[in-house]
């Protein structure tokens, strides 16, 4: 039985969807099985992209993820990856990461973050002094950080 890996995605248009499609096309069927759960939420959104991966038969599910980041997303994320027998989420993105490791806490499956930039590099953003400690609490929680860029490996 292949591994089941639950990749969990909010940017859903750009470098991150991009990122995410061609990691789930790239990667052996036989060895990894691959879902999806995304916010098509955004404008420019590449819902019809993720969708042909649905119609070509992987698992894709929309699950809205804006703001203000809510405790019932949190458990539907945690009971569909139960559902779903995943064995690791896989997790891109700031809202996503956060959303998504703390589905990981819940149902205590390792979880992979590619944040594709920290909130906190943002050096105008008052919440900034947030995000970093947000940041750091889940970092705890997270067996691997997977970072895109040097810049993104200094902060990390």
């Amino acid at each position: 039985m292949p591994f089941r890996v639950v990749h969990i995605v909010e940017a859903t248009e750009g470098g991150v969807a991009r990122h995410v499609l061609d990691l789930v096309r790239g990667l052996d069927p036989v060895a990894v099985s691959c879902l999806v759960y995304a916010s098509f939420t955004r404008p420019g959104s590449w819902k019809d992209r993720f969708l042909a991966l649905k119609e070509a038969g992987m698992p894709v599910r929309d699950i809205p993820m804006a703001r203000p980041l809510r405790r019932d997303t949190v458990q539907q994320l945690a009971g569909w990856a139960r559902r779903d027998a995943a064995d690791l989420l896989h997790v891109h993105s700031a809202k996503a990461g956060y959303l998504g490791r703390r589905a990981a806490e819940i149902v205590g499956l390792p979880v992979v973050y590619t944040p594709h930039a920290f909130p906190f590099q943002r050096t105008t953003d008052p919440l900034r002094p947030l995000y970093r400690a947000v940041e750091r609490r889940l970092a705890r929680t997270t067996a691997r950080i997977i970072c895109v860029s040097d810049g993104e490996a200094r902060e990390a």
